[in-house]
């Protein structure tokens, strides 16, 4: 699985605007209802905030990656925001966060799928040049161009 084949540019956000985490959370949600990829964003927010509960998804260098595996996802899908204004994912956080890659992805394929997208993006952002790529792109085009970039094509 590659990261272009579940990219869709109608789940990429410039300039984010939120003060927190649930801003976020809502902000990505109501994206992935308009692409019809969940059916409940209701039901997608309490699965995502349940997750973020049992462990943060901050994971530093500006980082955050929310995911949620929940029966209201229609197929599996990722969004990527870069925030107009950092903040704080958690209280303790040392550096503000700057990109968000939200998953989501159906119950049924949480040992699957779920794995190897999770898997797929984090090794990606651990690349500083592609993560900055991401974090500097002022256009949905800047995103999909470093992500076909990252996979060579």
């Amino acid at each position: 699985m590659e990261l272009s084949d579940l990219y869709d540019p109608q789940l990429v956000v410039i300039g984010l605007k939120a003060a927190n985490k649930n801003d976020v959370f809502t902000a990505i949600g109501q994206l992935l209802v308009n692409a019809d990829k969940i059916t409940n964003i209701d039901e997608f927010l309490a699965d995502v905030q349940t997750r973020e509960a049992t462990a943060s998804t901050g994971v530093g260098e500006g980082l955050a990656i929310p995911h949620a595996k929940s029966p209201v996802v229609k197929e599996a899908s990722y969004a990527i925001a870069n925030l107009a204004t950092p903040f704080n994912w958690d209280e303790d956080d040392d550096e503000p966060t700057t990109l968000i890659v939200m998953l989501a992805v159906p119950s049924a394929q949480a040992g699957t799928t779920h794995l190897k997208l999770l898997s797929r993006l984090s090794v990606a952002l651990m690349d500083e040049v592609f993560r900055a790529a991401l974090v500097n792109a002022k256009s949905e085009q800047e995103i999909s161009n470093a992500i076909l970039s990252k996979e060579g094509k």
